[in-house]
């Protein structure tokens, strides 16, 4: 292993293959009950797989947004964010325009994209 936390693998046949030791290699089942949660603005999240468990190629978690709640308009530089919504209604504001999504719609925020969402009050 070198100090990268690269460990050298010899294959048959002589061919060396490197592998990160950091990264993941075997599969993620959560619960229903499992995942770290966090509260964030009002709203609960649980993560479902993190960048450690998917070798930093995603994440996912479950949103609790209860009414009036939702992030603040943002814009993500690196990463897009999608978005399918389980039950309820999601309002999404995007470019000056108000979107709702119900239950079985899906949303995706190419990066770059300013966005907010979130449940209606009352």
């Amino acid at each position: 292993m070198d100090q990268a936390g690269v460990e050298v693998r010899r294959k048959t046949g002589g061919k060396v293959r490197e592998k990160n030791t950091n990264e993941s290699d075997h599969p993620t089942i959560r619960t229903p009950t499992q995942g770290r949660t966090i509260a964030v603005v009002g709203d609960v999240y649980r993560f479902l797989a993190t960048g450690e468990d998917t070798n930093g190629k995603y994440a996912l978690w479950e949103a609790i947004v209860p009414p009036g709640g939702g992030p603040p308009s943002h814009v993500h530089s690196r990463e897009e964010e999608g978005f399918y919504i389980l039950e309820g209604e999601i309002t999404f504001h995007i470019g000056g325009e108000r979107i709702m999504t119900t239950a079985g719609m899906f949303a995706n925020m190419p990066v770059g994209t300013r966005h907010t969402c979130g449940r209606q009050a009352g």
